[in-house]
This record gives structure tokens, C-alpha cells and sequence, in this order.
């Protein structure tokens, strides 16, 4: 599942994954709705904690107290020429990260 960045020329990200690249970077380009360009060394290589996808939401800025979240809802919402909107519950949480229930129906 790919997901669109929403991100602008600029824009400063906090990386974090290993010593080589824990720090903030500047968005050099926007190839694509999914892809864009940061400054990097050939030295450097991210480690990804946790990934984003379609139960686990990340967001390694945050230190939420474990499973404090459980049983609120989250809403998500998509862009593009058809976007939707899904309302989940969490199920847990971890101190970086929220994981939702799957949806399995579908809804409007």
C-alpha cells in the first residue's frame, strides 16, 4: 500500500533508525505523490523501527504512555481523486506507535 507523502520543498524531517542518521534532513524534491529526495551519505543506513501500514500507525516523535490510547477512535483519511475516509479503533499502543483494528467491513 502506497501512501502520499503531502510533503513540500523544505520541509525538515526527523530521521532515526541508527547513529549515522539520527538528526534532520531537508526535502529536496517531490518526485511523486509517494516519493520524495533527502540528503544522504554514502556511510548511512536506515534501520526502520516500525513501519507504517494498514493496522500500525508510527510516529517516532511521540512517547505516549504504553496502551493509553486503547478503545479511542482514530479517523483516516486519504487524498487523491477518490478519497475516503475510515474510522478505526485502537486496539494498543506503544510508546511510538498506535495499532488499529482491521476493517472487516466495508462501509459508506
Amino acid at each position: 500500500m502506497t501512501t502520499n507523502v503531502n510533503f513540500y520543498k523544505g520541509d525538515v524531517l526527523a530521521i532515526t533508525g541508527t547513529t549515522l542518521w539520527n538528526g534532520a534532513v531537508s526535502v529536496l524534491a517531490i518526485d511523486s505523490l509517494s516519493t520524495f529526495d533527502i540528503l544522504t551519505t554514502q556511510l548511512a543506513s536506515a534501520v526502520a523501527t516500525a513501519a507504517n501500514s494498514t493496522v500500525l500507525i508510527v510516529d517516532s516523535n511521540k512517547n505516549w504512555v504504553v496502551d493509553e490510547h486503547i478503545g479511542k477512535l482514530v479517523k483516516l483519511d486519504t487524498v487523491g481523486f477518490q478519497p475516503t475516509t475510515q474510522l478505526r479503533r485502537i486496539v494498543s499502543n506503544t510508546a511510538s506507535t498506535i495499532t488499529v483494528a482491521t476493517i472487516t467491513v466495508a462501509g459508506n
